[in-house]
């Protein structure tokens, strides 16, 4: 199990937000925030507090499943919705016959 203070020492200047099953750390440092200075693309690295393993995201809000999930089992579920490109409930066109 990893712990909060585990992430923030990796983390490095980068702030880092507890969730229950997971942890999300900005790929903002934090001048950057206070200046301002954001640029579009890079999104916020998750770590799964099960086990450290961790994934990186763009700014696109597919993660925000992540973050909501209230244990592991959630966490995991979420993580292959993502990956299957059902984590926002995207609507898939049918194909006209």
């Amino acid at each position: 199990m990893v712990e909060l203070d585990d992430v923030i020492a990796w983390a490095g200047d980068r702030p880092v937000t507890e969730y229950p099953a997971c942890f999300s750390v900005s790929p903002y440092t934090r001048a950057q925030l206070e200046r301002g200075m954001l640029p579009v693309g890079p999104g916020p690295t998750f770590v799964r507090r099960a086990n450290g393993e961790y994934w990186r995201f763009g700014s696109a809000p597919v993660w925000f499943v992540l973050r909501d999930a209230r244990d592991d089992d959630e966490f995991v579920a979420a993580l292959r919705r993502i990956r299957a490109g059902r984590a926002q409930g995207r609507v898939r066109a049918r194909r006209q016959h």
